[in-house]
């Protein structure tokens, strides 16, 4: 039981660190979109779906008694 509880936690730390990034990448990129920086905007988009995606990958292993 403890050995699943520590893979647990190891999922739930990943995603608030997913999460984390997403935010950050969210931030650059509307910040580079009022800049008008569009070279910039296609990158930090692609990234940010990236994040997003792995994210809710991470997030279908949280076991669902953890997500709430």
């Amino acid at each position: 039981m403890a050995q699943g509880r520590i893979i647990d936690m190891r999922a739930v730390d990943r995603a608030m660190g997913l999460e984390l990034q997403a935010i950050e990448l969210e931030d650059e990129l509307e910040w580079a979109e009022s800049q008008g920086r569009t070279s910039d905007v296609a990158r930090l988009e692609s990234q940010l779906f990236a994040v997003l995606d792995e994210l809710a990958a991470a997030a279908d292993r949280i076991p669902s008694r953890l997500a709430a």
